[in-house]
């Protein structure tokens, strides 16, 4: 989708091509844009909880200490170091959940959930997640697969993109795509970020025109 935005634009787009005006390298490691090896699991969320500006849910390695939540009766996700889409992630009633590489606790009051898309230190594109099927009970987990999309037409609270700025500097990325929760306290965690998103055709507008105003044109 990015390369056909990119292409719609007027530029010219290569697959592993040299003497070009920029490389990007998306999901990929490399000399170019974003060429730094991904961050993820639990060594992103160290990473960010010891930058400034930056807050994250309560988390841990020990299985111990993730049982002890849940005997305190507080919902605790396991999650893998590698994961996609939320398919990793199990609660404690699921037999899996033990054989999991971290665990972390569910913030509680959580009134919005945001993805905000930040590339060269400006915030690009935004959408707020909500719930397709009016009908139902909107699941905890936020996923597309769960029935959530993407809402662009809307701003964020302020202070959601500060807060996104900080966690992709934290991060060293040159571009990448915060998912951030607001409670209703007004606290502003950072779930994740994501350096190869999955894009529809606004965000790949965006990233379009933010790659492309790194050459010049």
């Amino acid at each position: 989708m990015l390369w056909l935005a990119l292409q719609a634009a007027g530029h010219e787009v290569f697959n592993h091509a040299t003497n070009v005006d920029k490389v990007v390298c998306w999901g990929s490691i490399g000399e170019g844009l974003n060429g730094s090896p991904a961050i993820t699991g639990v060594a992103q969320l160290e990473k960010l909880s010891n930058h400034e500006g930056v807050l994250v849910p309560e988390f841990t390695t020990d299985p111990e200490e993730a049982a002890s939540w849940v005997q305190k009766g507080l919902m605790v996700f396991g999650r893998r170091n590698n994961h996609t889409q939320g398919r990793d992630i199990v609660g404690p009633t699921q037999q899996a959940f033990y054989d999991r590489d971290y665990w972390v606790k569910m913030i509680p009051n959580i009134s919005e959930e945001w993805r905000i898309h930040v590339f060269d230190g400006h915030s690009i594109a935004r959408g707020k997640k909500v719930y397709d099927d009016s009908s139902g009970v909107p699941p905890c987990i936020r996923s597309r697969r769960r029935g959530w999309r993407m809402r662009h037409d809307v701003d964020p609270s302020r202070g959601l993109r500060p807060a996104a700025k900080a966690a992709v500097e934290a991060l060293g990325y040159d571009f990448g795509a915060v998912d951030l929760v607001l409670t209703r306290e007004g606290q502003m965690y950072v779930l994740e970020v994501n350096k190869q998103p999955g894009l529809d055709d606004y965000t790949a507008q965006k990233y379009a025109v933010a790659i492309g105003s790194t050459t010049g044109r």
